[in-house]
């Protein structure tokens, strides 16, 4: 549905149903381009398809992620700098949930693209001062996973880390 379609609707929906289904590894050589081309027309194009294709890019294979970042990955920032709150917010949920769930920090600083995920960071920490608030509670969301995620792998609770920051400890 992606390719060769330019229906909104049709292009949302399609995105949508990405991230709910299992799609041939084959079929990704032609989506991975479409995640591009709307990434990159995030100022002509409607904003909730750009919004669509951010909130889907996570559904790729772990072992595609990389390489489609090479080719996308740049049209990021963009999106999180655009003046549309809708793409600024999901742009901050797509590299949260890349930076959190699919690649590691090990595996993030032994590659080659270390910089890009270096730069998936910056955008969101500057996305904390934001002016939508939905911005900043994605970005702010981010950061508290991140420090419950660290919490849990040395063994220690959310509530003892919520404990530590009102020092009930």
């Amino acid at each position: 549905c992606l390719v060769g379609c330019t229906d909104p609707q049709v292009r949302i929906m399609a995105y949508r149903a990405l991230r709910s289904m299992n799609t041939a590894e084959q079929s990704w050589a032609n989506v991975i381009p479409q995640f591009g081309a709307d990434f990159n027309n995030y100022e002509h194009a409607n904003v909730h398809v750009c919004a669509a294709a951010l909130r889907a890019f996570n559904v790729l294979p772990p072992d595609q992620l990389e390489a489609a970042l090479r080719k996308v990955g740049p049209a990021i920032k963009p999106c999180a700098t655009c003046s549309s709150s809708i793409i600024r917010t999901a742009a901050v949920e797509m590299c949260g949930l890349m930076l959190l769930e699919h690649i590691s920090p090990a595996a993030a600083a032994a590659s080659s693209e270390r910089e890009l995920f270096a730069d998936l960071w910056t955008i969101i920490l500057e996305s904390i001062f934001d002016e939508n608030p939905y911005v900043c509670l994605a970005s702010a969301e981010i950061v508290r996973r991140t420090f419950v995620k660290a919490l849990a792998s040395r063994g220690g609770s959310p509530s003892s880390y919520s404990e530590a920051l009102v020092g009930n400890e």
